[in-house]
């Protein structure tokens, strides 16, 4: 390989994430990641920053670090949290003695129908997204790097609200109040897909943090009663326009991952070492769907050193990318946990060593 085409390897380009959530073969493995935050940026960077993550700094900024990753994909949040920013902890007394305690420390925002009325939009958010997306769209085309939005489905948001303990009494003793939570946030993003699919986004993801661990959060039989149709409608006007849909959830993805192919989506993201066999996945599900993820952020990326990240890196690559469908990313997100140099590792190693 020489000239031109060396160097196109090293820079950013869309075509090859698209490519292997198609389970194609582009010019080598991709490489994504959907946040990097200030400890890694500030050495990719070389200088000071007050940015906690990449998404908060200028576009030109954010083109020089992804072209120093070789990151294929932009990503662009468009969710909506219901709970202020700055909501903490509710006022909940409880018997200190009880199997509850634990409880009085969680978030209770909506404890009871009454508190519906307290999930109010913030005002103009469709039309502040749909610019930002835009905005994306225009800054990064000629540097050849995708546009990918990522909208929560319904579940975390309604755990999150009511709070779990809260939210797991309810599922049992008032489940028309959960299902109502839910379609208010089915509802939003329903209609921000409405309007964001009429972009030309290269990728939709929709997130929901649906396990932990050791599995489901709640049971299959539950995911398919509430979660699956929602979220299926919240995929239609993606699907109508054939924008390929990925999936984020941490957690042991092991179970949900049939429930995803039969959903059409094409890629998973991005299976924590500590609870998925990727390589158990990949044999299973490997013609079916693409894998992202797994290079460990608590492990390797944390605590090794470089030539123990590139050996993960490469054994990465060769037991998933043949046959195509995986693409090399951490196994959450760039955290300040780690080792700036052990990213650039496992990046540069993607681009080199992840040719096809």
């Amino acid at each position: 390989m020489k000239g031109k085409e060396q160097m196109d390897i090293f820079q950013p380009n869309k075509e090859r994430f698209l490519k292997a959530i198609s389970l194609e073969k582009g010019d080598r493995v991709p490489y994504f990641e959907a946040i990097i935050m200030k400890r890694t940026l500030e050495y990719i960077l070389e200088k000071k920053i007050d940015a906690i993550w990449q998404l908060q700094l200028s576009h030109p900024e954010q083109i020089d670090v992804y072209k120093k990753l070789g990151i294929d994909m932009h990503t662009i949040y468009v969710s909506w949290a219901g709970f202020p920013p700055d909501y903490i902890a509710p006022d909940i007394k409880l018997d200190e003695s009880s199997a509850d305690k634990a409880a009085g420390y969680e978030r209770s925002y909506i404890r009871d129908w009454e508190d519906l009325k307290k999930l109010v939009l913030p005002p103009n958010i469709f039309e502040l997204c749909v610019n930002l997306v835009k905005e994306a769209i225009d800054s990064f085309k000629e540097a050849r790097i995708g546009i990918l939005v990522v909208c929560r489905s319904v579940l975390q948001n309604t755990y999150l609200n009511m709070g779990f303990t809260n939210f797991s009494r309810k599922l049992y003793k008032d489940r028309k109040l959960v299902e109502a939570v839910m379609d208010i946030y089915k509802e939003y993003a329903l209609k921000m897909a409405e309007a964001i699919s009429k972009l030309e986004i290269d990728c939709f993801c929709l997130d929901d943090d649906m396990a932990d661990s050791h599995g489901l959060i709640i049971p299959p039989k539950l995911i398919e009663e509430l979660w699956a149709p929602r979220s299926e409608e919240i995929l239609k006007p993606y699907k109508r326009r054939n924008i390929p849909i990925a999936f984020h959830s941490d957690g042991k993805m092991e179970d949900l991952i049939p429930l995803l192919i039969d959903m059409g989506v094409k890629a998973v993201h991005p299976f924590q070492p500590n609870c998925n066999d990727i390589y158990k996945m990949k044999k299973r599900y490997g013609d079916e769907i693409c894998l992202i993820g797994n290079i460990d952020i608590a492990g390797v990326l944390a605590s090794g050193f470089p030539k123990e990240v590139m050996k993960d890196v490469m054994e990465h690559v060769d037991k998933l990318s043949d046959p195509p469908g995986y693409i090399v990313c951490s196994s959450h997100t760039i955290t300040n946990g780690c080792i700036p140099i052990n990213v650039l590792a496992m990046a540069k190693t993607t681009q080199i060593y992840g040719t096809y």
